[in-house]
This record gives structure tokens, C-alpha cells and sequence, in this order.
């Protein structure tokens, strides 16, 4: 059985309704990472968006649990992935800061009317979680 490194994200959200996408190996993802050791996985959300995005941590704020998802991870050799993501927010409207020694060489803020524009250059799991979150403020349920 192969081993399964456990991770998490954020899907942030901005006073304007807007999702923050950060740029790496030529793909537009979100923010993530690997839990550090007795780390909780909504607090390895937050450490990880902050660390990846320049946003101080003390400027999001954790709104609910929204999915996992899982994916092959090529390191020495073959794992999964499985990332549990959370919906957080921020008002913060300051100057993103991508981490550069992480690869990130863009943060930016994409309004969902303007996701189709760059969804065929997000992996699935992003393109999957977008429209779940899309589904679910559809109907109401955050």
C-alpha cells in the first residue's frame, strides 16, 4: 500500500467575493502544504495560505471545512496526496507577497464570473474544488 502524505489548503476568499490563486510549476493552484508534526489540519490551512500568499495570519479567518481531495505525488517515489481543504476569508486588501523559495511566482485575486478564463490552467482538483464551492453558495449553504 502506498504511503499517503496528508496536507491542507485553503480556498480564500476576499471582501469582494474573489478567490486567491497563487502560480506555480506553470499551473494556477491554491495555497497548500504538508501538516508539520502535532499541526491540525484547519491550522496547517491557515500556516500554509499565510506562509505561500503574504497574507498575515492573523488577517484569515476560518469559515468551515468544505472537501479532501487526492492526488499522485511524485517525490523519490510515487505517494497520494490527500488534502483537506477549508474555506477561509480575509479583508486584508495589502500586497501579495508569492513565495518564491516554495516556486510561487504570482498570487492574485480572480473574481468566480472570470474563473473560465484560467480553469484549463489549474489542476483538476482545483477546477473540482471551485465548482464545488460555486455549487455550494449557490445554494445557500455558506
Amino acid at each position: 500500500m502506498r504511503e499517503t502524505v496528508k496536507a491542507s489548503g485553503g480556498l480564500v476568499i476576499n471582501k469582494k467575493g474573489e478567490i486567491l490563486f497563487i502560480f506555480r510549476k506553470g499551473m494556477w493552484d491554491l495555497p497548500k502544504g504538508k501538516l508539520d508534526s502535532g499541526e491540525l489540519l484547519d491550522e496547517t490551512a491557515l500556516r500554509e495560505t499565510s506562509e505561500e500568499t503574504g497574507i498575515p495570519l492573523k488577517k484569515l479567518r476560518m469559515v468551515t471545512y468544505l472537501t479532501n481531495t487526492t492526488h499522485p505525488y511524485y517525490g523519490t517515489e510515487i505517494k497520494l496526496k490527500e488534502i483537506s481543504w477549508y474555506l477561509l476569508r480575509t479583508k486584508y486588501d495589502g500586497k501579495l507577497k508569492p513565495e518564491k523559495s516554495e516556486g510561487i511566482t504570482e498570487c492574485k485575486w480572480v473574481h468566480p464570473d472570470e474563473f473560465d478564463r484560467i480553469k484549463n490552467e489549474c489542476p483538476m482538483r482545483v477546477k473540482y474544488l471551485i465548482n464545488f464551492y460555486l455549487s455550494i453558495l449557490h445554494f445557500g449553504l455558506i
